[in-house]
């Protein structure tokens, strides 16, 4: 009985090991998810932002093109 009490406990505490690193694992995703919606937001805005630059040149001198 000791024995299989002695397993138990053991994979309890596997069990928990296990728990706390997909924790972990799981709080890093939602960051590096975080970094890249900034990262994504950021470029679209850059890129709205010199289309509208080319936007406004080609309308002052359309021979630009």
């Amino acid at each position: 009985m000791n024995y299989l009490n002695g397993r138990i406990s053991q994979y309890e505490g596997k069990l928990k090991q296990t728990q706390q690193y997909l924790k972990a694992q799981e709080l890093e995703y939602e960051q590096l998810l975080e970094r890249v919606w900034q990262y994504r937001n950021r470029y679209r805005q850059m890129a709205m932002l010199l289309t509208e630059f080319i936007e406004h040149y080609v309308a002052e001198d359309p021979e630009i093109i």
